[in-house]
Formats: structure tokens, C-alpha cells, sequence
């Protein structure tokens, strides 16, 4: 009974290749969000060159985002069963040729076309859900440092890239831009494909569910997944409330501009080393205990948002919301490898993150109404802490059976 367990722990899927697999799948997470970030930082010019009201760039962005969504959850299903790299191979050629597309659009028709479907669906969908499942499978005890490297492919894409866009289309014009930004994408996606084609280890058979199960933590897979789903919404909702708002917020308290975004920044900076310490903490505490604290933070985070207005207060207030969002995230996809079985992991990371997507979009768009009828985001804010108390029931309820079944005898995760 004692040598079994040493035994169990002593054996690990890990070997240098995982970490070769993270190496490329980082890069590959900042080409995919450089490409929605360069539509963000293009759309004035945009809008401006080709006489488009701001709605027409914007709805690209939003095909976008649906695109992306809809995407992981096919290119998802698509990796489980034969790996990431016939979908990276698609994913390579799509985001270059979509890229393309958008420095020669003349009609708003082919920016949808070029967002929605090559640049959103087919390339971005390829990318970060199912990017995030593949590194899952390579890595057993640091499963969750794994995952929060890949993740933070999206910070790091924001950090390097914003600025290196604003200055060539300022130098070039948005149109050079999207083709030079095609030619980098095509050159680093490309090689990828050597370390990505090798398929992954299987999993020991000490994992916390067998690929014949058809429950975890007592209830049926889908219902599970389901409450997952309708958790991100919840953290999400909250989560966005001061993220999309913040700036403005700042400069309502009779600050500057300027400040407002020296406060969001200083947020996404914060979130930037967040997601990777947390990551780590989630290989030690597990994923479930890991969410609930980056989620009781950014709770304790939207009250005190709601109440202070001093802009020192404001500046640490900001530290501790990026210390608890910038972690939340990756745990739902260590949740998922640690409850659910393996085979299936993408297709449900990536059903799972695109509630998150829905999340933040309905967050941000409540935000400003809110502010639209009360002149205020108090009443935001306070509407982002009950989303996040609502958040902290259901993930604190599938915790309790967690830590139940545990103490019964089931299985360690690995």
C-alpha cells in the first residue's frame, strides 16, 4: 500500500520536449492576439480612410471575437483527435491570407469576411483554447505553470505589440501595417510545426477521471461543464466592469486621462506576473483553490473600487484587482484537466473560455448602460461584486465535492 503511491508520484509524463512545445506556443498565442490588438489600434484609420462610420470596424471586431469562440470550441474538438498540428497548419494559412485580406479591403463585407471567418474562426480558433489543452498534456506536476505560460501569450501580445503597431501606422499607414504584420505571422506560425506535429504523451492512469467516465465529482460531465460555464460568465461579467471602464472612471473622479490609463496599465502589468505566480500556486493548491482566490480578490477589489476615490487608494486598489484576475482564466483549464477526462480537453477548455468571452462582452456593454442611466459606475461596480459572488457559490460548491470525493479515496489529480 506505501510503495504504490511513491511509485505513482515518482513517474511523470514531463521530459524537456514539453517545454519546447511551450516555447512555440507562446509565440504563437501573441501572433493570435496581435492580430485583434492591430484592428484596435488601426480603427480610427480605418474608419477615417475608407469614409466608415466607427460601427463598421467595430462589428469586424466583434465577428472577431465570435469567430474565435466558435473556432476553439471545432479546432478544439478537431486537436483532441488528431493532435494541434494539422489545425496550426490550417491556422498558419489562414492568418496570413486574412491579413492580407484587410490591407486591401474596400468594402465592409470583406473585413467581416476576413475577421470572421479566416483571421477569427479558422486561425484564432486553432490557437489559445486549443494552444492551452495541447500544453496540458505534456505536463503532469507543472501542469498549471504550463498553462499560465501559454496564457500569458495575450499579455505579452498587448505589452510589445500595441506600441510597435501605433508607430508603424503612424510611419506607414494601417494598410502597410496589416501586410507587414501578415508576413511576420506566416514566418513565425510556420515552423512551429516541427515541435508541434510530435503528439503528446499519454496520460498515467492515476488521473482523476478514466477516459470511460461519464461523471466528475459525482454529477454527470455535462452538468459540470455547464456550471463551469455559467462560472466564467459570472467572473467575467465582473471582471470586465472595470477593465473596459476603468479610464473612464478615473477621469469621472475629476483625474486626468493620462492617470486613468496609468491605472489601467498598471493593472494588466500586475495581471502579467499574476498569471504566472498563480499558475505555479495552482500546481501546489490545485486549480479549484486557486480560482478562488484570484476571484475573492478581484471581488474584495470591485467593492473597494465602488467605494474610494482617492487616486493613491485607486493606484493600490488596481495592484490587487490584477493580482486576482490575471490568474482566473488559466484555472478553468487546470479545473477541467483535473476533473474531466483527458480525451475531450480541448473542445471543453474551449466551450469553457468562450463563456468567458460572453462574459466580458455582456460586462462591458451593463457597465455602460448603467453609467448612461446613473451618471455613475458605483452601481456597475456593485453589479460586477454580485456576479462575483455568484461566481465564488458555484465554483465554491463543485470545490466542496472536490475535496470530498478526495478524502473518500478518489484518485490524486495529477
Amino acid at each position: 500500500m506505501s510503495s504504490a503511491v511513491p511509485t505513482e508520484q515518482r513517474q511523470s509524463i514531463e521530459t524537456p520536449y514539453g517545454w519546447a512545445v511551450l516555447a512555440v506556443s507562446l509565440p504563437l498565442v501573441v501572433v493570435g492576439y496581435g492580430s485583434t490588438l492591430l484592428l484596435l489600434v488601426s480603427l480610427k484609420q480605418i474608419a477615417v480612410e475608407l469614409d466608415w462610420p466607427r460601427s463598421v470596424p467595430s462589428l469586424a471586431y466583434a465577428c472577431n471575437m465570435i469567430g474565435i469562440g466558435l473556432g476553439g470550441i471545432v479546432m478544439g474538438y478537431w486537436s483532441d483527435r488528431s493532435g494541434p498540428a494539422p489545425a496550426i497548419i490550417l491556422s498558419a494559412i489562414a492568418m496570413p491570407a486574412g491579413l492580407w485580406l484587410v490591407s486591401i479591403v474596400t468594402e465592409p463585407w470583406q473585413a467581416y469576411l476576413a475577421y470572421g471567418v479566416l483571421i477569427g474562426f479558422i486561425a484564432n480558433g486553432a490557437l489559445f483554447s486549443p494552444l492551452i489543452a495541447n500544453a496540458t498534456r505534456w505536463f503532469d506536476k507543472r501542469r498549471g505553470l504550463a498553462i499560465a505560460i501559454v496564457a500569458s501569450g495575450q499579455g505579452v501580445g498587448g505589452t510589445v505589440l500595441a506600441p510597435v503597431f501605433r508607430w508603424v501606422n503612424e510611419h506607414n499607414g494601417w494598410r502597410t501595417t496589416y501586410e507587414w504584420y501578415a508576413l511576420v505571422a506566416l514566418c513565425l506560425m510556420a515552423p512551429t510545426l516541427l515541435i508541434l506535429r510530435r503528439r503528446a504523451p499519454q496520460p498515467r492512469q492515476n488521473t482523476a477521471t478514466l477516459a470511460n467516465s461519464r461523471q466528475a465529482l459525482g454529477m454527470p460531465l455535462n452538468r459540470v461543464h455547464a456550471m463551469l460555464f455559467a462560472a466564467i460568465i459570472c467572473c467575467c461579467v465582473a471582471m470586465s466592469m472595470p477593465l473596459v471602464h476603468l479610464v473612464a472612471h478615473v477621469s469621472d473622479l475629476g483625474f486626468t486621462y493620462a492617470q486613468g490609463a496609468q491605472v489601467l496599465s498598471l493593472v494588466l502589468f500586475t495581471s502579467l506576473f499574476s498569471r504566472l505566480g498563480l499558475g505555479a500556486l495552482s500546481d501546489r493548491i490545485g486549480g479549484f483553490r486557486t480560482l478562488l482566490t484570484g476571484s475573492g480578490l478581484q471581488a474584495l477589489s470591485l467593492l473597494l473600487f465602488a467605494s474610494l476615490n482617492d487616486l493613491w487608494a485607486i493606484y493600490g486598489i488596481a495592484v490587487l484587482f490584477g493580482l486576482g484576475f490575471g490568474g482566473i482564466v488559466p484555472s478553468y483549464a487546470m479545473i477541467i484537466r483535473e476533473i474531466f477526462p483527458e480525451r475531450g480537453a480541448a473542445w471543453r477548455i474551449a466551450v469553457v473560455m468562450t463563456g468567458g468571452t460572453l462574459g466580458m462582452a455582456s460586462g462591458g456593454y451593463v457597465g455602460g448602460e448603467i453609467f448612461d442611466g446613473s451618471g455613475s459606475y458605483v452601481a456597475a461596480f456593485l453589479l460586477g461584486f454580485a456576479f462575483n459572488l455568484g461566481n465564488l457559490a458555484i465554483i465554491g460548491t463543485l470545490y466542496r465535492r472536490h475535496r470530498g470525493g478526495r478524502r473518500m479515496g478518489a484518485p490524486a489529480t495529477a
